[in-house]
């Protein structure tokens, strides 16, 4: 059916996004998994058909909201190949995509309760900050993951601990490392023995 989509244009948008919706809630994750990943070819595959903004409008409508379920899919592979499409997404949509979607991400561990969901934020934060773009916004995610760090839940301070660190292999910033050393140190008193373990690591590494 996305062939179908990206052969005839955007009219047939709001034909094909409800069956994508209706397979993201599939029972097998595997046909959900799919459904992602065609949402998102489809919205990348618009970027030949339409102008850029025009691109963003159409993909911010119909097709991201079913792309941002793999936020809160139960299962652990369908979340973490949404995580996967976010450098191909970035490519096309940039910074006009990029901040609308770090704030949402930012409000998913402000508000959620989820320890998975809050941890496939973290995990996606991370990729924009890998991505092409990290230059412009690493600053901004360092703050937005060091918050992660007095997380109730262990795994998702330990999540915050690990991308921290993979942000400061990334950038040769002297300034930026320095902050990242700061947060993660905040973390040797951790009450968990294996959060104290995983930001002794990483300050080693560092």
């Amino acid at each position: 059916m996305c062939k179908f989509g990206e052969a005839i244009g955007t009219e047939v948008i709001n034909t094909i996004s409800p069956y994508l919706k209706s397979a993201s809630e599939d029972p097998k994750w595997r046909v959900r998994s799919e459904a992602i990943d065609a949402t998102a070819s489809l919205a990348l595959a618009y970027q030949v058909l339409i102008p850029l903004i025009q691109n963003i409008e159409v993909f911010m409508k119909s097709l991201e909201p079913i792309y941002m379920l793999y936020l809160k899919d139960r299962a652990a592979a369908v979340r973490e190949f949404g995580v996967e499409r976010i450098p191909d997404l970035l490519r096309v949509f940039g910074h006009n995509w990029m901040n609308t979607f770090i704030g949402k991400l930012t409000d998913i561990l402000n508000k959620d309760s989820g320890h998975a969901v809050k941890i496939t934020a973290i995990n996606s934060l991370r990729s924009i900050a890998l991505s092409q773009f990290g230059d412009s916004i690493a600053d901004k995610i360092v703050s937005i993951v060091f918050k992660a760090l007095s997380d109730p839940v262990p795994n998702v301070r330990i999540v915050g601990i690990r991308t921290l660190s993979a942000i400061s292999r990334r950038f040769e910033s002297p300034q930026l490392r320095e902050q990242i050393k700061k947060s993660i140190a905040t973390a040797l008193d951790d009450a968990d023995k294996d959060v104290k373990f995983y930001s002794a690591e990483a300050l080693s590494s560092l």
